[in-house]
């Protein structure tokens, strides 16, 4: 399997050459998106004042966490006026170290997240040029610095070394949502490269001699800007164990980890040597191991007895615990002719297939597939003792042949069978072309009347194979949820998120979930939610990269509605029978004008999902649904329904950024009046002024004069950005996803036939 750091550096050596299309229109609605944070973090049980950027946002509300032990408010200048975009963050001295996800809250509601760390250490931000050995910022023991790389340079920093004193050196990028790919190199006074590091972003290194170290940070193609940030963190190392890493954000392909149920303390750990089958570890089942992967080229083995007959499963967990890994485990039978050993392959256990076809790479370079791939390199698989003996599990990272890092970490766990699932959903994309998944970072920011899809899809534990019910709770006023579930066997379901016409602004952290019987009991499990860390227009040109997010927040909106809404004529369970031809009217409320005569509806679901396209006329108020249960195959059942169609949408934006701009323009408008006519005033009287007077009078005409072209040039500043404004706010041709209000089915068994019988003759 493909390293998942290798794809984005395959494509990043080659991006540079592609270039997007221009397409006719704006893909997707506006929706609100917090770009950066600066700093990116800070230090536990202090404040720290930070920036932001964002899009899609006229004005900030709040800056809120994804844990209430960091607040945020308003900076305010001296003048009492709040100051645009800065916010005063004030970290709990119980904070949780790690990562936490930032979102501002406004007008269109709650925006996407970005990552905000919380340390231990004291931080630093790099506020002046750093492109030179001569300029190299310095860095002191045990801190952290927040820095973002400029295109085409090379950031400097300075350390003492001391020998002998072991240091690590962490570069964290893109586990903190930079676009960064860092490259980190450590190197003499003079600037001489002595260790470098092009992929994982960390440094293990023991000064050779007392003096003056450098270490350098670029990107791998060199390039930079606001959201190519990164976290420098400078510590010592005592002993010889795994450096420290930073906390980063979580990776899709964890939601399946751990087990319900699983401590966070292993029974046993492995024991070195281990990589010999004379010096393999024993061990008794069921067992929960911990090791790693080295040194390089490691292969722990470890030994067990077990009767004819018994059934275990096999799971390692290392890429989802966060290191870039592909356990691969063997599974032998072992038995002996004198001291020899022969031993039969009875299992081999690699990758967690991913629900979905993952995206892959075609030669390096184009993207094709799901934005979301919610596999892992991890193994999970089922153990069948078919004879009494001795087993031996050998297992090893297929990355591994030269590295030699400690810090590669497994958890290696063998049971009996428990049955399972673990959940992950994803706002659904739409496909423009063949190969082309151009994807967005989606918050749940509803419009008043908007239904969202969500793809959810399992990973299904130890032999599991029911049917899941999905479902959502904790959700805003006016906010529904419905389910179409997982049917039995199947790895993917959906989630529809409708806010009613009527909803008013408002914002909750809800629940996304999964129901199953498993063995006669009720299961209910949490569904994780992942999303785009940055938008990408064109797939081919940038690597689409997402993470899990800490929550599952839900805003709704009054301020606009959605362009239009799809929904049955009667909000009701529609019921039929088995075979029969099932009609169902809708109702359609047009707000926007389309482009077009017709959108063409698809239909959701495995039931479902092979009808025929759904022909909808532009601003007809009704049309209708007929569902053929026939041709369809339709068991008797409860359904959900749904439609999506892509549409041509005239956008109108807010003008209120114009609105702004307009009193902006306004005032400094006003003020150069003002400070003409003084200075027209101070001129003339520089002119009259006795001969004693005239030099201050003359001094008090010139700072007018200056004042004036400095107001000139704010009046030009102000009419430039209202020009920007009204063109944003001009009505846009928007390329969106249109989905309909999920509509409820039963089905019921068809009536029982009934025999004639023929009455008896007198």
């Amino acid at each position: 399997m493909l390293s998942r750091t290798a794809l984005p550096y395959a494509l990043g050596l080659i991006s540079l050459s592609l270039a997007a299309p221009v397409f006719a229109q704006q893909v997707w609605l506006p929706a609100p998106r917090l770009l950066t944070v600066t700093p990116m973090g800070g230090q536990v049980g202090t404040s720290v004042e930070v920036s932001i950027t964002h899009q899609n946002i006229e004005a900030v509300n709040e800056l809120l966490f994804s844990t209430p032990k960091i607040t945020a408010k308003q900076v305010v200048a001296e003048d009492g006026k709040i100051v645009p975009n800065k916010f005063l963050v004030t970290i709990a001295p119980d904070a949780p170290i790690g990562t936490h996800d930032a979102r501002v809250l406004s007008r269109l509601g709650i925006s996407a997240a970005r990552a905000f760390s919380v340390g231990s250490l004291p931080e630093v931000t790099r506020n002046k040029p750093n492109h030179s050995v001569e300029t190299a910022l310095a860095l002191q023991p045990n801190s952290i610095c927040n820095a973002m790389t400029t295109k085409r340079a090379i950031d400097f920093y300075s350390f003492q070394g001391v020998k002998g004193q072991r240091v690590s050196v962490d570069c964290c990028a893109m586990g903190i949502d930079s676009k960064l790919n860092p490259v980190v190199i450590i190197a003499d006074s003079k600037g001489q490269d002595l260790l470098a590091n092009r992929t994982s972003g960390v440094l293990d290194f023991t000064p050779p001699a007392d003096g003056t170290y450098l270490i350098k940070i670029h990107g791998l193609t060199f390039q930079g800007g606001a959201d190519h940030f990164y976290r420098l963190a400078l510590q010592q190392v005592e002993g010889t164990g795994p450096v420290p890493r930073q906390k980063t954000t979580t990776e899709v392909s964890a939601f399946s980890w751990p087990p319900e149920g699983l401590t966070n303390v292993t029974q046993i750990n492995e024991i070195e040597p281990n990589n010999q089958p004379a010096q393999a570890q024993k061990i008794t089942l069921p067992c929960d191991i911990s090791g790693s992967f080295a040194p390089a080229n490691d292969i722990d083995v470890f030994e067990f007895e077990a009767k004819k007959g018994e059934v275990w499963w096999a799971e390692v967990a290392s890429e989802r615990l966060g290191v870039n890994t592909d356990p691969f485990v063997l599974v032998q039978r072992v038995t002996k002719t004198g001291t020899k050993d022969n031993v039969t392959d009875v299992a081999e256990l690699d990758d967690i297939s991913s629900p979905m076809k993952p995206g892959v790479y075609a030669a390096a370079s184009t993207y094709s597939g799901p934005p979301y791939d919610a596999g892992s390199p991890d193994s999970l698989g089922k153990i069948e003792i078919k004879e009494d003996g001795v087993y031996r599990v050998q297992l090893q990272d297929l990355f591994g042949g030269t590295r030699s890092d400690a810090g590669n970490i497994y958890r290696l766990v063998i049971r009996q069978a428990a049955p399972d699932f673990s959940l992950v959903a994803w706002a659904a994309h739409m496909t423009l072309r063949q190969n082309d998944f151009g994807t967005i970072s989606k918050p749940i920011a509803l419009r008043a009347g908007a239904t969202m899809a969500f793809e959810v899809v399992v990973v299904r534990r130890d032999g599991f194979d029911g049917e899941i019910e999905l479902g959502m709770e904790d959700l805003p006023p006016g906010v529904t949820a419905s389910g179409l579930k997982i049917p039995a066997g199947k790895v993917q379901g959906m989630v529809f998120i409708t806010a009613d016409e009527t909803v008013t602004q408002a914002f909750s952290i809800a629940k996304m979930f999964g129901r199953a019987n498993i063995k006669g009991n009720s299961v209910t499990r949490p569904c994780r939610l992942a999303s785009m860390i940055w938008p990408v227009e064109y797939a081919p040109s940038e690597f689409p990269k997402s993470r899990l997010m800490a929550d599952v927040p839900v805003s709704v909106t009054d301020s606009e509605k959605a362009p239009a809404s799809i929904a049955a004529d009667e909000d009701k369970t529609w019921e039929a029978k088995v075979g029969e031809t099932l009609k169902i009217p809708l109702r359609v409320t047009w707000r926007n004008e389309f482009n077009g005569n017709s959108i063409k509806l698809k239909a959701y679901g495995t039931i479902f999902g092979g009808m025929k396209e759904v022909e909808l006329p532009i601003k007809a108020a009704t049309s209708e649904v007929v569902l053929d249960l026939a041709s369809l195959k339709t068991p008797p059942g409860d359904y959900t329904l749904a439609f999506n169609g892509i549409s041509i949408t005239k956008y109108h934006p807010s003008r209120d950024a114009v609105k702004i701009a307009e009193e902006e323009e306004k005032k400094a408008t006003q003020e150069v009046a003002a400070l003409t006519a003084t200075a027209k005033s101070l001129a003339e009287k520089a002119t009259t002024a006795p001969a004693g007077e005239k030099a201050e009078a003359t001094k008090a005409a010139t700072a007018a004069s200056e004042k004036q072209k400095l107001a000139e040039t704010a009046v030009t500043g102000a009419t430039k950005r209202l020009k920007t404004a009204t063109d944003a706010a001009a009505q846009k041709d928007i390329l969106d996803f249109l989905v309909s209000k999920p509509i409820r089915i039963s089905v019921k068994p068809a009536p029982a036939a009934t025999a004639s019988v023929a009455a008896p003759q007198k």
